[in-house]
């Protein structure tokens, strides 16, 4: 059987819960995400405006600070220090990607209002094991593990990017959950022979339709894919969807009857990173004890 995640519909049952954990709170209308973009990046403009419609949907504050590219790093780290004083901001983020000149901002960022999971004090927390702030697209991959009983623990599981957003913490948060992870990237030499030995791929490296059934064996039972490209005007993962279904379906065929597992683009990993922005900024507002009595 091939099972297709779901991120749509474990988003939304995100969301249900947040509204729930919202009732708890107290000053509730003061809770605040606030986005700090620079320049003008298409693709960003698009995701901040699903980050807006997130908030809504949870009835949390949203507030957007746009700058232009010629932002000083000193002024920019001036903003960020006067939001991390305003009280009822629970989360800050620094909506990427960012000026050469500017990267590594959202180092200033107080990790109590960090709600990306990218300062060094988060980051170190999750390679102890100690974290509650999970950078986003891992968190909703390990949400997708976790709606769809798939247990990571003696699993093989290779991650093919190395980026700070995604591939080093999802190696991290796999760890934790007593995977053994091995971390391929753009100097890896025969990516094919990683591969064919994994229980899980997941792949994070930009372009289309790079994966295909060639790098896979039947010992594969799951398919991450957090890509997200443009071909002819369509969007597609990293992964090529069709040929693996159907490379599956073949071996189902010979009587390989394991369950299988593979997220689409759209509707997979993309809608769960935006989900647990919010639910990171939820958690730092409980943290933050605005609980009524």
């Amino acid at each position: 059987m091939i099972v297709q995640l779901n991120g749509k519909e474990l988003a939304n049952n995100i969301y249900d819960k947040l509204k729930e954990n919202l009732n708890l709170i107290e000053h509730e209308n003061n809770i605040t995400l606030v986005v700090i973009q620079i320049g003008n990046n298409e693709a960003s403009n698009v995701y901040i405006k699903n980050k807006k419609k997130a908030c809504e949907k949870v009835g949390i504050n949203f507030q957007h600070y746009k700058f232009s590219e010629d932002t000083k790093f000193d002024d920019a780290i001036q903003f960020i220090e006067k939001i991390n004083a305003e009280p009822f901001v629970t989360g800050i983020i620094v909506q990427k990607p960012l000026p050469e000149h500017l990267e590594g901002i959202e180092q200033f960022i107080s990790p109590e209002k960090d709600v990306d999971g990218f300062t060094f004090e988060n980051l170190g927390k999750l390679v102890s094991g100690y974290n509650e702030i999970i950078p986003c697209t891992p968190s909703g991959i390990l949400d997708l593990f976790n709606y769809y009983n798939i247990d990571l623990k003696g699993k093989n599981i290779v991650i093919i990017g190395r980026s700070n957003i995604v591939g080093k913490p999802m190696a991290l948060a796999a760890l934790n959950k007593d995977a053994t992870i091995t971390i391929c990237h753009s100097k890896t030499k025969n990516l094919k022979f990683y591969t064919s030995n994994a229980d899980i791929v997941i792949v994070a490296i930009g372009k289309a339709n790079y994966i295909d059934s060639s790098y896979l064996t039947s010992k594969c039972m799951c398919i991450i894919d957090v890509g997200i490209n443009k071909v002819d005007g369509k969007l597609c993962g990293d992964c090529n969807y069709n040929d693996i279904v159907e490379y599956w379906e073949k071996l189902e065929e010979t009587g390989y009857n394991e369950t299988r597992f593979i997220t689409p683009v759209p509707g997979g990993v993309g809608p769960l990173t935006v989900a647990n922005l919010i639910s990171n900024t939820v958690t730092q507002a409980l943290n933050k004890n605005f609980i009524k009595d």
